[in-house]
């Protein structure tokens, strides 16, 4: 057909599987319209397959008997054939996997499903039928297995519109149907046709125009559309896609939760790149299946490149919650990917069992999952482990270096803080259990319902009005679990207020503003959890849901956590957040509290309330 440069050449390597795809799409579609095969294909052999074969199959023929041909079941064995077409019911077949008496039940072990014996009975009553494209396998002679060879083309009457060899066989085979071709399309056709078959997208106002109003022949003219659109990023787009969907491309990795791959845009476009460039088709694929360890004498460029085009190993399907579980689930999707996608085979089946049909045994298939096994997956990260790793790096070694040296010095800049900070943490908790070891009393105490409200005063043990307070006590507001609820968000609203002299007031409406400062906060107020043994509340979240006026306290990224609405509007997350507010979310069986170290020697009184923030 006519190349980039208008004379008959072959297809290029990717082009060539492009049209591999459109021909196989035809084919499947061809397959599936026909009723008796798919039938046989989706019902029947798969019992014969998975029930009968290893008995009766061409490894083991017990009572010289074979299903895995027609001619086997018809002719039957020592015990006389197994199906009758004249008298379907009375099929020894039959009687066999309903296990009636007189005859040997089949299969001896396990009885097949009503369904299983239903397509049976539904098969033979039809006569049995065998499509002939499903013969026994045999390697030598399955045309998948054959060498490649170049067809001559066949003699064709003369007809004006034949001008290859192409044209040759599409001549031959209308005139086999007694057909004739189409009329020929104008240029305002051929122009659509093309820019749809190319980009999947319609020409331009301005490209129909152009085509149109060329003056020149018009195979010069549609030549240079057609290596216009060759050229345009819109063709690798297009196309790319086709291989994307063969591989399973995807955004995300796939198990329950869907966890999003930051990462995979970037084989996404390599793949796009790929089909722009022509890249050979055999390049193609070495490329994805081991670019990283294809000799690295290229630009640095192309180095990189190819550690991109591994992707297609890397997003390999994640399963269940935590993925580092399941990994062997990973290394059968990329095998069964590997199969379909390369070797046009099914390869999943030999992973219990020599294959049935394709000429891969369950040898073959641990052979790949070994080497899978000892290779390092990329991470991308699951709900309850977020943290990506094992991701390979793009750039040189010097540079690399050069940048894990600054990450470094970064990291060890972090970890003084870190050790900073849990010193003073434990200062902090070592002061607030000797304050609570001194004594304690507790001053109210009460149960908050669903929906409901309860000011703090109606729960009282003890005078919460002027109070003496020395310098350094401590008061801890602590919200705990329900009975057996577990968790809830609660509405916290607290007024420490000294009575005569300045007066000062401390309030939680004040933890409102810079909220992610520091915990404690100017040594009045932290946020604790735990009961004998109280920690603080170390990581802060800077935003919560993607909302920036949400923002929490908490250890390990859940709860128990005390978090705000800093925001002068309600807020919808998990629940309706009020403006303006101050909750405390207590964990499963863990309290949260709220301490208040007095700062002054005095006296003070204590007032708020504690509401239900998450109803229903």
């Amino acid at each position: 057909m006519p190349g980039r440069h208008g004379k008959e050449t072959d297809f290029p390597a990717h082009r060539r599987f492009i049209a591999w795809i459109l021909l196989a799409a035809n084919f499947f579609s061809a397959a599936h319209a026909a009723d008796p095969e798919d039938f046989f294909e989706n019902k029947i052999r798969p019992i014969l397959a998975g029930k009968c074969f290893r008995c009766h199959g061409d490894q083991k023929t017990a009572g010289d008997f074979r299903t895995d041909t027609r001619e086997g079941l018809l002719n039957g064995g020592t015990q006389g054939p197994s199906i009758d077409l004249e008298k379907p019911e009375e099929s020894l077949l039959l009687q066999a996997v309903r296990r009636e008496e007189g005859v040997s039940a089949m299969p001896p072990d396990k009885p097949l499903d009503a369904h299983e014996i239903e397509a049976l009975d539904q098969w033979i009553q039809t006569g049995a039928e065998w499509p002939k494209v499903t013969k026994a396998f045999e390697t030598s002679k399955h045309w998948a297995f054959e060498p490649i060879k170049k067809p001559v083309p066949p003699e064709v009457a003369e007809a004006s519109w034949v001008k290859t060899s192409i044209d040759r066989f599409i001549q031959s085979n209308l005139e086999r149907q007694g057909m004739k071709p189409s009329a020929r399309a104008d240029r305002r056709v051929l122009i659509r046709r093309l820019s749809y078959d190319l980009t999947g997208l319609p020409p331009t106002p301005d490209a129909v125009d152009a085509f149109l109003n060329d003056p020149r022949p018009e195979i010069e003219a549609y030549r240079d559309v057609v290596d216009r659109l060759l050229r345009s990023p819109q063709y690798g787009e297009h196309w790319g896609r086709h291989w994307l969907d063969v591989v399973r491309y995807a955004d995300t990795a796939g198990e329950n939760s869907d966890h999003p791959l930051p990462h995979a845009w970037k084989y996404r476009n390599w793949v796009i790149h790929a089909f722009n460039r022509d890249l050979p088709y055999d390049q193609f694929l070495r490329e994805q299946i081991a670019g990283d360890l294809l000799p690295k004498d290229v630009s640095r460029q192309e180095v990189t490149d190819r550690i991109i085009a591994t992707g297609y190993l890397a997003i390999a399907r994640r399963f269940g919650h935590d993925i580092d579980m399941d990994m062997h689930l990973t290394y059968e999707d990329t095998i069964d990917t590997l199969g379909k996608s390369v070797l046009g085979l099914t390869l999943g089946c030999s992973r219990c069992h020599d294959h049935k049909y394709d000429p891969i045994s369950a040898k073959d298939y641990y052979g790949l999952y070994g080497i899978f096994e000892s290779t390092q997956f990329a991470f991308p990260g699951c709900e309850p482990k977020q943290q990506p790793r094992h991701l390979v790096p793009l750039a040189m070694s010097e540079e690399g270096e050069r940048q894990a040296k600054e990450v470094d010095a970064k990291i060890a800049v972090v970890d003084e803080e870190v050790l900073r900070l849990k010193a003073e943490e434990g200062a902090i908790s070592q002061e607030v259990k000797i304050a609570l070891n001194r004594g304690s009393e507790v001053l109210a105490e009460g149960e908050v319902s669903e929906g409901s409200r309860v000011e703090i005063a109606s729960g009282s043990r003890a005078g919460l009005m002027n109070r003496h307070v020395k310098r350094g006590e401590i008061l801890l507001l602590s919200v705990s679990p329900l009975g057996n609820h577990g968790a809830d968000t609660t509405r916290v609203e607290l007024l420490i207020a000294g009575v005569g002299g300045e007066e000062k007031r401390w309030a939680t409406q004040d933890l409102l503003t810079d909220f992610d400062k520091t915990n404690p906060r100017q040594e009045t107020w932290c946020f604790v959890s735990g009961r004998e043994s109280l920690r603080l509340l170390q990581e802060n979240s800077g935003e919560i849901d993607g909302r920036k006026e949400l923002q929490a306290w908490r250890n390990n990224g859940g709860v128990p956590s005390a978090f705000v609405n800093s925001s002068s509007t309600a807020v919808p997350v998990w629940t309706e957040i009020p403006e303006r507010s101050f909750f405390l979310h207590p964990g499963e069986k863990e309290p949260v509290g709220l301490v208040w170290i007095s700062p002054v020697d005095g006296i003070i009184s204590i007032q708020g309330s504690i509401a239900d923030g998450h109803q229903g």
